[in-house]
């Protein structure tokens, strides 16, 4: 090999790696700083609020929460309501929800409830007499899953959108974390099948890593 052709080669490296750098430094500056499940304390129980699978999110998508009491008192209590508190940009997805009260290991009970939606408040609000948080134990809480539509055009690429959650039980004070800090980032593009594996050009040529 020349030593024009061993030069040629090793500017195309360089030029490859940096490549290769500043591409992997832009997805991580894209993917940074989300957080998908936030575990609180409150009077009676702990309150686990997570985003469904991936927290990373594209505008015109679905996101999906997952909400789970855990009682740690010795006696049950009257769950008089749970309202989600979610972020503007988002439109809750009827028919979408899913409510299990679980009373120990392999047993639980699957309620059919439909939540009521206010707009203007951004809550969906569960509220039933069978809404019961059994007394502390092994496997007893309540979990409830519901999903959302994210508008087209909701976010800026980059965001981190956090959400709430309010808890009433027993019709005493409503225990209220708003902003809780279960977020979901926004970033441009779908889940990639390779989150790690990094695509890059130079000049006619496409790189995997």
């Amino acid at each position: 090999m020349t030593n024009t052709l061993r030069r040629a080669a090793s500017t195309l490296t360089a030029a490859a790696l940096l490549a290769l750098t500043l591409a992997t430094a832009t997805a991580t500056a894209e993917d940074s700083g989300a957080g998908d499940s936030v575990t609180v304390t409150g009077s009676g129980l702990t309150v686990t609020k997570s985003v469904f699978g991936s927290n990373y999110v594209t505008n015109g998508t679905r996101i999906t929460y997952e909400i789970s009491l855990t009682p740690t008192d010795a006696s049950s209590h009257t769950v008089d309501s749970i309202s989600d508190i979610y972020p503007a940009g988002l439109t809750y997805q009827p028919g979408t929800t899913a409510v299990t009260v679980f009373t120990g290991p392999g047993q639980s009970q699957n309620l059919d409830l439909t939540p009521t939606v206010d707009a203007t408040s951004r809550t969906v609000t569960f509220t039933d007499p069978a809404l019961v948080l059994p007394a502390a134990g092994p496997g007893t809480a309540i979990r409830i899953q519901l999903s959302y539509l994210i508008a087209p055009d909701a976010y800026p690429v980059g965001a981190d959108v956090d959400s709430g959650l309010t808890v009433d039980l027993d019709g005493t004070d409503p225990q209220t974390w708003n902003p809780i800090g279960t977020r979901f980032h926004v970033r441009s593009y779908a889940v990639d099948p390779c989150p790690t594996c990094v695509d890059f050009t130079y000049g006619s040529t496409t790189f995997a890593s």
